[in-house]
């Protein structure tokens, strides 16, 4: 019986450390690939280089400085990204070319869709970065931890380009995440469901 016992406790613990190690390494995934394509946003964006180019890179493995969204009358880009499903996101990275047209101050809004220039002005950002041009450059992606209690189930980022290094347009050419995706919460289904509701 007592060998019973010791063979049950030796099973769950090794039941427990696989969920544990399994959760440990589904926190490092590549949350990218859940971006919407379809209802990714920009404005300010040039008509050349748009929101698809950074979706297309961002989606990447390898990013290319050559391919980036740029802004058209001045510094100032306003992205809005939405997940296919809610997600917790531990780190970001912003990539750039190592020039002035690289940005510089970047607020990032969790789950607050339809924001334009004078809403990012009067809210409060969840997290600001202040982006180092050596960092942006790096085609690995330097990945700055954000807070994570502010960053969980979150369906939506809209991301303001305050400012750049001088330039009188800002380039980026990819953004990377880091976090886990959040179980059956698909946003097109429950998009769906909210349609449905609404008839």
């Amino acid at each position: 019986m007592a060998q019973n016992v010791d063979d049950l406790k030796a099973m769950l613990s090794q039941i427990s450390g696989s969920a544990q190690a399994e959760q440990t390494e589904n926190t490092k995934a590549d949350l990218t690939v859940e971006i919407d394509d379809a209802s990714a946003e920009c404005l300010n964006q040039s008509k050349d280089h748009t929101i698809k180019h950074l979706i297309t890179n961002s989606k990447s493995k390898t990013t290319s400085f050559s391919t980036y969204v740029e802004s058209a009358n001045d510094e100032q880009l306003l992205i809005t990204l939405t997940f296919k499903n809610k997600v917790h996101i531990r780190a970001i990275a912003f990539q750039a070319p190592n020039e002035e047209t690289c940005p510089q101050t970047i607020k990032i809004f969790a789950n607050k869709t339809g924001m334009d220039f004078d809403d990012v002005n009067d809210c409060a950002p969840t997290e600001t970065f202040t982006l180092d041009q050596e960092q942006a450059a790096d085609k690995s992606g330097k990945f700055v931890n954000v807070k994570i209690t502010k960053f969980r189930n979150i369906s939506s980022l809209t991301i303001f380009v305050q400012d750049n290094y001088g330039a009188d347009t800002t380039k980026l050419s990819a953004i990377k995440l880091i976090g886990q995706t959040v179980e059956g919460t698909n946003m097109g289904n429950l998009k769906k469901q909210e349609d449905g509701f609404a008839e």
